[in-house]
């Protein structure tokens, strides 16, 4: 009977390990993140209100550009290639 109870600790240990090993990694990481150490992070305000000073196009249904709509500078991407 003691050799039973043995097996079911042996086996409600390996349980646990495989239950928290990712979580504890998860938390890990997170943690990592908002501190800095494995990259920058931005704000909840920097993704809400990014900062691009690309003009606006509108396109045509055929799509050609209608017009371009712009702040303070006319910038548009473009490839590499270019």
């Amino acid at each position: 009977m003691k050799n039973l109870n043995d097996k079911q600790k042996k086996y409600l240990n390996i349980f646990w390990i495989i239950f928290l090993t990712p979580i504890f990694l998860l938390v890990l990481i997170f943690t990592l993140i908002s501190l800095g150490w494995l990259g920058f992070m931005p704000t909840f305000e920097e993704l809400e209100n990014p900062l691009r000073n690309l003009a606006t196009e509108v396109y045509s249904t055929d799509g050609k550009i209608i017009g371009t709509y712009y702040l303070d500078e006319n910038r548009n991407t473009i490839e590499y290639k270019d």
